[in-house]
């Protein structure tokens, strides 16, 4: 997963640059148990520190490695991926947005919707309503044509 990772910010960093001519961090594989925690335990309270212990690091060499690797901090990452997740369960649930920004881990609505809008670029409310007019004229709406009408 931390080798796909690499490859994707090398390449994401290579609109000027020769993408094989770059070269990838020797401490990129060091990030992974912490790549790993982060993507498993998105909603849960945990600290940089404890992180950093799970690679065997410092606090401030893990910061400092991560944002190498990564091109963004810890923290950073962490926020996207729980707008990543947000993101989602807005697509495919009905569930209120402020349940949504609870079970993905933000401990207050108007921190969510702040990064949800920094990141997105509009508040959840309005890119969900946006996103199920997408749906609405979607061809999967009109799948069900194609099975056998039930008797």
């Amino acid at each position: 997963m931390a080798f796909l990772i690499d490859v994707m910010n090398i390449y994401d960093n290579s609109r000027e640059e020769d993408i094989f001519n770059k070269q990838v961090p020797d401490n990129s594989l060091s990030i992974a148990p912490a790549l790993d925690f982060i993507r498993k335990n998105y909603s849960q309270e945990f600290s940089m520190e404890s992180l950093a212990d799970l690679c065997n690091m410092s606090a401030t060499h893990f910061r400092r490695t991560f944002a190498s690797v990564m091109n963004t901090g810890a923290l950073d990452y962490l926020i996207r991926i729980r707008i990543e997740k947000a993101s989602l369960l807005l697509r495919t649930t009905d569930m209120p947005i402020l349940n949504i920004s609870e079970e993905v881990g933000f401990h207050s609505l108007s921190s969510f919707n702040r990064h949800f809008s920094s990141i997105v670029g509009e508040a959840p409310r309005d890119w969900r309503k946006k996103m199920s007019q997408i749906h609405d004229l979607s061809i999967l709406k009109n799948t069900g044509w194609m099975t056998p009408p039930k008797i």
